[in-house]
């Protein structure tokens, strides 16, 4: 790779990460190509990418960023997975398939700033993703007109309720 192959993998790796709120750094060695290209699927799957990379140029891409803490604790042959947006999406499908594929090394990742180790990354993948956060949300801006409804509903059908039982009386009584 010469220096303007370089220079334009850098510039293409930065605007990839540019945006991503979380970043997972993964070794793949020792697992197979079909394996990787299973994890490569997942990951796209959930909108996720993986760059395998060289540090020195992961290095470069991340040292204007806010990311760049993490780039100074790459060492080793590394892969790069990353949400463009979603900072728990990555992780859950590298933790997810970590279960299945020992071999899949997860070294710690970035996330607001902060460095995280292999506990902070597993962490952030328990964490609900953006669109569970939505629903949930949602779901809580939904329950009270919901439940006022209710309660105003309440009171003419338990009143219905006692007229048709004393109607019923009557007609039993006559």
């Amino acid at each position: 790779m010469n220096r303007t192959q370089k220079a334009e993998s850098v510039e293409a790796l930065k605007a990839e990460l540019a945006g991503a709120p979380a970043i997972v750094a993964t070794s793949i060695t020792g697992i197979s190509v079909n394996d990787v290209n299973e994890f490569r699927r997942r990951l796209r799957a959930q909108g996720a990418n993986l760059e395998v990379v060289k540090n020195t140029l992961a290095r470069l891409a991340l040292a204007d960023s806010d990311a760049k803490i993490f780039g100074d604790s790459l060492k080793g042959p590394m892969a790069l997975a990353y949400h463009p947006t979603d900072p728990v999406a990555a992780a859950k499908v590298v933790l997810s398939f970590k279960k299945e594929k020992d071999k899949l090394g997860v070294h710690g990742g970035y996330f607001a700033g902060q460095l995280l180790d292999t506990a902070g990354v597993e962490a952030l993948s328990k964490m609900p993703s953006r669109d569970e956060l939505r629903s949930s949300f949602l779901g809580l801006l939904m329950a009270v007109p919901t439940k006022a409804v209710r309660t105003l509903a309440a009171a003419p059908t338990s009143f219905l309720t006692v007229l048709t039982a004393r109607k019923a009386s009557l007609e039993e009584a006559a």
